[in-house]
Parts: C-alpha cells; sequence; structure tokens
C-alpha cells in the first residue's frame, strides 16, 4: 500500500509480517467492492458519525460486510491469501484463507475538507 515498511493503516509504524496475507486480485473487483460498500448503509451511518466530528481531525472508520453480499457469489474468482499454519504465528508453513464466511473490510478517512479517501480494502476469512 505504501510502498515501504511503513504501515499505511497504523501511520508512521513498521509494517512487520502479517499472521495472514490476503487481496482482492483483480482492479475491476477492487473498485466494485469499494462503489458497493460506499453505497451501504453501513458507511452512511459511519460517515454521519465521523462527519459529526470532523473539526476535531481526519476521521476514519472500518467497515465489514459479508463477502458474498459485496462480491457476489462467485467471490471465490475475486479473492486469494494465506495465512500461518498455526494460531501462534511461529509457523513458516501457510495455508489457503478459506473466505467462505468472510467480509471485506475497508477503512476510510473523512478529511477535514469533508472528502472520503479510502486507506485500506482487502477480503477476511478463516
Amino acid at each position: 500500500m505504501t510502498g515501504s515498511a511503513r504501515d499505511g493503516v497504523r501511520i508512521g509504524k513498521e509494517h512487520g509480517a502479517p499472521a495472514v496475507a490476503s487481496r482482492i486480485t483483480s482492479e475491476a473487483s477492487y473498485v466494485a467492492a469499494d462503489a458497493y460498500l460506499r453505497r451501504s448503509s453501513a458507511f452512511s451511518d459511519a460517515y454521519s458519525r465521523s462527519l459529526a466530528r470532523i473539526g476535531k481531525a481526519p476521521q476514519r472508520f472500518r467497515l465489514a460486510l459479508p463477502i458474498e453480499d459485496v462480491l457476489g457469489p462467485d467471490f471465490a474468482r475475486s479473492v486469494e491469501g494465506v495465512r500461518r499454519a498455526d494460531d501462534l504465528g511461529a509457523s513458516r508453513d501457510w495455508v489457503d484463507v478459506d473466505y467462505r464466511n468472510g467480509r471485506v473490510v475497508a477503512v476510510y478517512e473523512l478529511g477535514l475538507d469533508g472528502q472520503v479517501r479510502l486507506i485500506t480494502l482487502y477480503p477476511e476469512g478463516e
């Protein structure tokens, strides 16, 4: 996301090796997911809450909606990911992420000018 070892969501922090690495595989699916989320009532609600606090600093809000709702019934064609094989994260073995009950997660930022910027968007599974 940032093109560096700096984390784009936790601004300025070092980005370590994650226990899960996942992504939406095509630009078209990524754009469609963002558009779906922005049209959702969850987005409207989060935007309204953030707008009420806009004078304090840029406000960030997170959405997580069911993956099948966001990407459709063929969602498996649009996502990929791996996770460490053990829950403690010590393993060097990786397994595929199971997205059957997954969600699409997005973090948005409402700027002081009222504009909404997408910070990150990714599929989340087990």
